[in-house]
């Protein structure tokens, strides 16, 4: 009987042994994962924080514009550009945007008021002298109402080529308020600039 209850509690004994055996080693286990989750392991937060600064650097590079002109009145003008461009070095930058414009002229009652509205794309390379100063050299292509022509409703593709040089100012770290004067290099009869000579006024900036 005495070795019956012996064995018993031998058994007994085991149980607990192993019992609490797995109690310790499943709370270091919930330990450890609760170690990883929160305090991270060095090599997986390093991989992970190289691959957000490399992804900054990237975004850091990629900038963004808007030009308008606006002139209300007899001669109504309104040109809205906004772009995208990417900085190639510090000191060149290339982008592509879209150009809506749109024209109205009152002639008056004897010729009535006559409007046309412009649309298409373009591109620019841009070169920074100093960080307020830059060359600047740009090609739009627009999808324009050829008035010249005899078929009704008739459009035409027009293409510009236009130079010269830009002025900004910061207004703070990433934006700033910009100003260019540029040169018509390739004159159309459909021209939707009054002449040769551009001045544009905008905003520039980056992520």
């Amino acid at each position: 009987m005495l070795a019956k209850k012996v064995w018993l509690n031998s058994i007994i004994s085991m149980r607990f042994f192993w019992m609490l055996f797995f109690i310790i080693l499943g709370s270091y286990g919930m330990k450890s994962q609760t170690d990883d989750v929160y305090t991270g392991d060095p090599a997986a937060i390093d991989t992970t924080k190289r691959k957000k600064e490399k992804n900054r650097d990237w975004l850091d590079k990629v900038t963004y514009e808007g030009n308008l002109q606006l002139q209300l009145g007899t001669y109504t003008f309104i040109y809205f550009s906004p772009a995208l461009g990417y900085r190639i070095t510090d000191k060149l930058n290339v982008g592509v945007g879209v150009i809506y414009n749109y024209i109205s002229i009152n002639y008056g009652s004897q010729y009535g008021k006559i409007s046309q509205s412009v649309f298409g794309g373009h591109s620019y390379a841009r070169y920074f002298v100093r960080e307020d100063l830059y060359l600047q050299v740009q090609y739009d292509k627009l999808r324009q109402p050829n008035v010249f022509s005899f078929i009704p409703e008739s459009i035409r593709w027009v293409d510009y080529v236009l130079a010269g040089v830009g002025f900004r100012r910061p207004l703070g770290n990433k934006v700033a308020l910009s100003g260019t004067l540029l040169y018509n290099l390739t004159p159309d009869p459909l021209s939707i600039y009054p002449t040769r000579l551009i001045v544009q006024f905008g905003f520039m900036g980056s992520f």
